[in-house]
């Protein structure tokens, strides 16, 4: 306990969020694996695939012109 506590509150926030990633993918884990004697050949899914289905990843766009885009990778400042 006393090495959560001497964390920066930005790994603690870090390690928190792994934590909770880690139990979400256990606990569809445990829900497939419930699910497996009922798979036949035709209906099949790997854990990947219904992981994927259950939670699909989620997709940042970036919103910044072109040109903002190109005067970060370049260094250059406005």
């Amino acid at each position: 306990m006393q090495y959560i506590l001497s964390l920066s509150i930005k790994r603690a926030h870090t390690l928190y969020k792994k934590a909770l990633e880690e139990n979400k993918r256990d606990r569809a884990y445990q829900w497939w694996l419930v699910r497996l004697p009922q798979y036949t050949n035709e209906n099949y899914e790997t854990f990947d695939e219904f992981y994927e289905l259950l939670y699909p990843p989620k997709v940042e766009y970036d919103t910044r012109s072109k040109d903002e885009i190109m005067n970060e990778i370049l260094g250059k400042e406005e």
